[in-house]
């Protein structure tokens, strides 16, 4: 099964919040381990550049109508576009800054319906020509840390 999240961003719905102290580096500290010998899964040696990154960041959700998932969404999914309206219509301001989340599943489900449909789900492209996909204004954004591995909710 799989999940799709919306999020209404903003500093009275949902925000991150960093260390005081932190604003040269938001949060995060990089240290560089610099070129470091590593070993593939047949024991053959090769080289990378290391790097390790610290994050110092909390999530704030004022308002908890601005999280909202759709869930229990299986691989071969249709009508998705009614639950997206049912999320949206629950959020303040019918879900204005909001941004939909999903993973490559859930939005080639989305893909297949906006095929039905003209100027519905894909937008002007992006600054790299690429078509950007949003549902009633609202972007979409792909998300790898979605997986598909998840149990049904009951």
């Amino acid at each position: 099964m799989n999940s799709i999240w919306v999020i209404q961003w903003g500093t009275d719905k949902v925000h991150l919040v960093y260390p005081r102290n932190a604003a040269r580096n938001v949060g995060i500290t990089p240290k560089d381990d610099g070129e470091q010998t590593v070993y593939d899964s047949s024991g053959n040696p090769y080289k990378v550049f290391q790097t390790h990154f610290k994050i110092f960041c909390g999530l704030v959700v004022r308002d908890d109508r601005c999280v909202q998932r759709v869930a229990n969404i299986p691989a071969t999914a249709s009508n998705l576009s009614d639950k997206l309206v049912d999320a949206l219509r629950q959020m303040p301001q019918g879900g204005a800054g909001a941004v939909i989340y999903g993973n490559t599943t859930v939005l080639g489900c989305l893909d297949k319906e906006a095929k039905d449909k003209v100027n519905v789900f894909y937008g002007p492209p992006d600054a790299f020509g690429r078509p950007t996909m949003s549902f009633r204004g609202v972007p979409v954004k792909q998300s790898d840390a979605l997986l598909s591995t998840e149990s049904a909710l009951t």
